[in-house]
């Protein structure tokens, strides 16, 4: 999917991609993998509704763990389809719990490391709900894509590690200690998000509309 359908090497190439797209997209089951993780999500956000706690376990590894949370809690608690809510979402359930961005995301080259996209997958399925439920969110697709394109540059260390003892060795390292971060303006991804919201004085916008009640009624 990265190789074939993400990137292109001239102009040949790009021309040739975009016209069989949709032919690619559908060859890589991405769209499929979209509809499972928000299926699942909705039917782990009505049995809790029902009043029976669920619990998430994969088959191997757990990051698929890391989507369905996420998005079961997009659906059945308004303030997490807040800017800060959301942010503190991302925070808890991602950085915080170890997602290995570092690993998943190649960002230092290691031939044996798994690269995967389910960060990504995260925030497509976020793009779906949003799609369809504008008013339920504080946020727009741009900020959705911001947020993809930050977890590939440097310049925030909310995604370059792949748990919190690695950033916590990082700061402690006497190469790469905080005075060094600091120097090189290494700040985090949503402390920056916020310092511009305060910064415009932007009000807070009110979710009117419930997912999850429109999904279960179709």
């Amino acid at each position: 999917l990265r190789i074939y359908l993400c990137f292109s090497e001239n102009v040949r190439q790009f021309w040739a991609q975009d016209n069989n797209f949709l032919n690619l997209l559908e060859s890589s089951r991405w769209l499929h993998c979209v509809s499972a993780c928000l299926g699942k999500a909705l039917e782990a956000a009505e049995t809790i509704l029902g009043g029976v706690t669920v619990a998430l376990q994969e088959g191997e590894g757990r990051d698929l763990c890391c989507v369905v949370s996420s998005l079961v809690q997009l659906l059945l608690d308004p303030q997490s389809r807040s800017l800060m809510g959301f942010q503190g979402l991302v925070q808890k359930e991602w950085v915080v719990l170890g997602h290995p961005f570092s690993t998943r995301l190649s960002h230092v080259y290691n031939p044996e490391a798994e690269q995967s996209f389910e960060f990504l997958l995260f925030l497509d399925c976020c793009w779906q709900l949003l799609r369809q439920f504008p008013s339920s969110f504080q946020f727009t697709e741009t900020y959705l894509t911001s947020l993809w394109d930050s977890t590939h540059i440097t310049i925030f260390d909310t995604f370059l590690f792949d748990c919190e003892r690695d950033r916590t060795l990082a700061e402690k390292h006497p190469q790469l200690g905080n005075k060094r971060m600091e120097s090189h303006g290494i700040p985090s991804l949503f402390s920056s998000f916020l310092a511009n919201l305060n910064d415009k004085q932007c009000s807070v916008l009110t979710c009117v509309e419930d997912p999850y009640r429109a999904l279960f009624s179709r």
